[in-house]
């Protein structure tokens, strides 16, 4: 998949290049971590889908009694970082649709993760993650709403259209692709981040 051989490229380099960021920009990445952990679900366990370096991880342990977090990413070197950075959590090399593991999670997290799944995907790595959630806990973090195009137009495996401006990146109707998915209107909760992401909170979705 074009996709991953790209960002297994760019995780070479990402944490030198996220601890760069000063100002708004890294104004920005401290509010989207504050609201991740005002949001979050209880959890006994937790899946990290695309762990990344560990940043959420690392904020995500230390501010919840967590037995069991798991986690993965794609790039080997971001796998590295966030086993020297989370020694207690089990980090491993996979993308979401490689993972085998069939074990269900107490809370599924995937931040700035859906974002980069091209639309012909988009419907089915998001049912994997509902597979993976024991109760239906599931928060995920990605841009939206696309800001003026132009953009290029693509019908996601659900039927929806997603808009693309750059290179494997994506804006996705999350909204409308949870319910498809069957996820109830009660137990789904879009939350602004800022001008530019959104948390999709799922909650209780399963019986």
């Amino acid at each position: 998949m074009r996709e991953h051989d790209y960002w297994r490229e760019q995780g070479k380099t990402y944490k030198r290049v996220f601890e760069g960021f000063s100002g708004e920009e890294a104004g920005f990445y401290r509010q989207q971590e504050a609201a991740i952990l005002a949001a979050a679900p209880p959890a006994r366990s937790v899946l990290e889908v695309g762990c990344g370096f560990g940043r959420i991880t690392r904020r995500m342990l230390d501010s919840f009694d967590i037995e069991e977090y798991v986690a993965f990413d794609i790039s080997e070197e971001q796998v590295r970082h966030t086993r020297e950075l989370c020694p207690e959590a089990m980090v491993f090399t996979s993308s979401i649709e490689q993972n085998t593991d069939q074990r269900c999670f107490d809370l599924v997290l995937a931040v700035e993760v859906l974002l980069h799944v091209p639309p012909e995907r988009i419907g089915a790595v998001m049912e994997k993650l509902l597979s993976l959630s024991d109760n239906g806990n599931i928060l995920t973090v990605d841009q939206w709403p696309p800001p003026p195009g132009p953009y290029k137009r693509s019908e996601t495996d659900l039927g929806t259209i997603s808009q693309q401006r750059v290179p494997f990146n994506w804006y996705h109707d999350y909204e409308a692709l949870w319910g498809l998915l069957g996820v109830p209107e009660a137990a789904l909760r879009i939350i602004p981040i800022s001008d530019r992401q959104v948390m999709c909170v799922v909650t209780g979705e399963k019986s």
